[in-house]
């Protein structure tokens, strides 16, 4: 059979109800229940005449497969061959065998088919809860850890023991070895069958090939190792999150997986992982470790003996134990559930497999070189450009330093014999998008190339310009990378604080979209204002001591510092911008009014200067409310050019109900206009006398009423429709 007709095969299986019966066919070989659809179930899932049309064949394997009980794959024997010579010298308890009879996981997608019965939508068990939604699955584990405190346990014995990690005697880890390879039925019991009476029972395992050197063509191949993993059927879930990150290698006891026979591309380092949170329950007693009188300082100072005799490991909280030598291989059992530590045991062995093999370095290691980039206009014009850089070679002198690794052209350009997409141009060549073609001078003639967004076009001096499609827009720019880099050294801080970030790329965090510019020349005054803008005084409570405000783009000011600068804050007066730049100034946003009972003489508003001023518009606001039926428009502040339009808790917009059969008592809805309702005469004579002071302004339609009436530190204003005052 064909190759591709075998990639074809293989890609029919994905196909999810497939999968489902290949899932079946693996219960059945391991003796397993299978899924069965329910009577009634309208869409059917499983096929039980395939079932039955492979009871013979499914017989015969089972009754080979019981022949070779014992035999175990080489990755399997090579972990077994570890663990029993590692503890020799302890007694191991009966059992201590790297199981044969697992659900492999030899297929991508199969752990997540698994992770929830075909029928339902929703498992819970006792470690974990898997919903299936429109992207997939969601599982949430029982603990979410987000500490590593106490949780690193190393067998002794092997490497040396770091004082800050927990030594454990090696007869305590064959026995937990023996627990971690015999969970409960309730650990094992498989979600697939979950939904259904007659549930299967089993260990899943997963076999993965982490890179643990990448290629570096002409000089090395790529380097990985080879980890098992092997989980709880109840925490398959665990095994797909990891497959997700890592990929699938396969079935392990097929020859074209064995990574012995693949040595140039095998570390010669394997690992092992077993996922059993049922550890945490174990007593210290049980495990054979001393108690208090008879440890040692470093048992005692680790919590490696006991004081009661139902004492339990690690005080029952989650752990990693790994036992470790420099044979290249490492086993390693989680008493816990939490998918990022398989996650981070897989980089673990990664970079223990690095640091054995050499030419390799850990993940904390190394740093990055940032490149500047720019983008050029829609021409370069090659002798303006060379005449701003300083001490420029010539395309003669670069020549020369690359002589016999460039093959020069009569035209008078170069093409790099290793890479040729990089040319080589004089440095007075011109650019020119428009008629996409690069020209130059050179011997008295023009000369021109075709200009290429497949074509790297180097500088002499080092500059390399590139054409490049705009990422949202129908444009096509030049980008220039500067030749000298800057070194970014990667630091080693906690787990958490960002050193894999330093590596990446920030043009995913760039957004493109259309914006317009009313008028350009406004808005730079208006970004002048927010920059030169003299914060010093922007707190309610000024320390007598306090240092002048830095300026906004003061290079001893921090990003987060400016964000925090612009951001609204309780602690913060009201900050006023000169009048002739209060309408619509940017800041306006950002202003925010305290409560009047957190304010002090200078923060209040204009017409709240006494108390007696405050309750009488309090009582005026109480009659308005009364007479429009209790009905306002929720507008505890309108902004306009950085100013209130009135303070907080004192400016309502009063309205009758609205009724129109839709349920809704109080509020406007598109369309509607405020109804002005009629104050008491006494009111009527404030308005009179106040409406002059008033200053209109354009209001969003969503606002708009006819006779609305504002109410601002004790007087009453009549607005225009579709107008609201600006100053009171």
């Amino acid at each position: 059979m064909k190759s591709d007709e075998v990639k074809k095969l293989k890609a029919n299986k994905k196909d999810r109800k497939d999968m489902i019966q290949y899932i079946n066919l693996q219960l059945a070989s391991l003796g397993q229940p299978l899924f069965h659809d329910e009577d009634d179930a309208v869409t059917k899932f499983a096929n039980a005449k395939f079932i039955a049309l492979t009871e013979d064949f499914i017989n015969s394997f089972r009754e080979k497969t019981r022949l070779l009980t014992g035999h175990q794959s080489p990755i399997d024997r090579r972990i077994q061959e570890f663990l029993d010579d590692y503890l020799k010298d302890v007694e191991v308890p009966e059992g201590c065998i790297i199981p044969t009879d697992t659900l492999v996981l030899n297929q991508k997608g199969l752990a997540r088919e698994i992770s929830l019965p075909p029928n339902s939508n929703t498992y819970f068990g006792k470690y974990v809860s898997t919903y299936r939604v429109a992207q997939g699955i969601l599982n949430n584990p029982a603990h979410d850890r987000r500490t590593t405190k106490g949780t690193f346990h190393i067998v002794e014995g092997g490497l040396p023991v770091p004082l800050d990690k927990k030594e454990v005697p090696k007869t305590a880890f064959a026995r937990m070895l023996h627990a971690a390879l015999h969970p409960n039925a309730e650990l094992t019991e498989l979600p697939f069958t979950a939904s259904q009476e007659d549930k299967a029972h089993v260990m899943v395992s997963l076999l993965i090939r982490p890179l643990v050197l990448p290629e570096v063509k002409g000089v090395i191949s790529a380097k990985s190792m080879e980890v098992h993993l092997f989980a709880p059927g109840s925490l398959v879930s665990s095994l797909d999150f990891v497959e997700t990150i890592f990929g699938n290698a396969g079935d392990h006891n097929l020859a074209v997986n064995d990574a012995a026979l693949d040595t140039e591309h095998w570390t010669g380092h394997t690992g092992c992982v077993i996922i059993a949170p049922q550890l945490t329950q174990l007593k210290k007693k049980d495990l054979g470790l001393p108690c208090y009188d008879q440890a040692t300082d470093r048992q005692r100072a680790d919590g490696m003996c006991w004081r009661d005799e139902n004492e339990v490991y690690n005080d029952g909280s989650s752990f990693k134990v790994t036992c470790r030598d420099d044979r290249g291989v490492v086993v390693t059992l989680i008493a816990d559930n939490y998918f990022g530590y398989a996650k981070k045991e897989i980089k673990t062995q990664i970079s223990y497999s690095a640091n054995l093999y050499g030419l390799a370095e850990e993940e904390h290691a190394g740093g990055a070189i940032a490149f500047p980039r720019g983008i050029m206009s829609d021409d370069v014009n090659g002798e303006t450009y060379s005449k701003k850089l300083d001490g420029v070679f010539t395309f003669e002198e670069a020549m020369e330093l690359l002589k016999g690794r460039v093959d020069i052209q009569p035209e008078g350009y170069a093409i790099d014999r290793k890479y040729p997409e990089i040319v080589y141009i004089p440095e007075y060549a011109n650019i020119e998008i428009e008629k996409t073609r690069i020209t130059w001078m050179h011997g008295g003639e023009q000369k021109q190339i075709m200009l290429s967004p497949k074509k790297i076009y180097v500088h002499p001096s080092g500059n390399k310009f590139q054409l490049a499609k705009h990422p949202q827009q129908p444009l096509w720019r030049i980008i220039n990378t500067r030749p000298e880099g800057i070194l970014c050294h990667k630091p080693c801080t906690v787990s958490g604080g960002g050193k894999s970030e330093i590596s990446k790329s920030m043009q995913n965090a760039i957004l493109y979209g259309p914006f317009n510019i009313v008028n350009l020349e406004e808005d730079f005054k208006k970004a002048d204002e927010i920059i030169n803008y003299d914060y010093t005084y922007r707190w309610k409570h000024i320390r007598p001591d306090a240092a002048p405000s830095r300026p906004f783009l003061s290079p001893k000011r921090a990003l987060g510092s400016a964000v925090k600068l612009l951001t609204p804050s309780v602690q913060r007066r009201v900050q006023r911008l000169p009048a002739q730049h209060s309408r619509a100034h940017p800041l306006a946003g950002t202003l925010r009014q305290a409560p009047l009972s957190q304010r002090g003489p200078e923060g209040r508003l204009e017409g709240l200067h006494e108390r007696r001023n405050h309750q009488r518009t309090r009582r005026h606001h109480a009659a308005l409310q009364e007479q429009a039926g209790h009905g306002y428009l929720r507008a505890h502040r309108l902004q306009q050019g950085g100013q209130l339009a009135a303070p907080q808790a004192a400016l309502r917009l009063c309205a009758e109900p609205q009724d129109s059969g839709r349920g809704r008592h109080h509020g406007l809805g598109d369309g509607e206009r405020l109804q002005a309702p009629q104050p008491e005469p006494h009111i009527r004579q404030q308005e009179r006398q106040d409406c002059g002071q008033l200053r209109a302004l354009p209001l969003p339609a969503s606002r708009r009423g006819r006779g609305a009436r504002i109410r601002q530190g004790g007087r009453v204003g009549h607005v225009q429709e579709g107008h609201v005052p600006d100053q009171l």
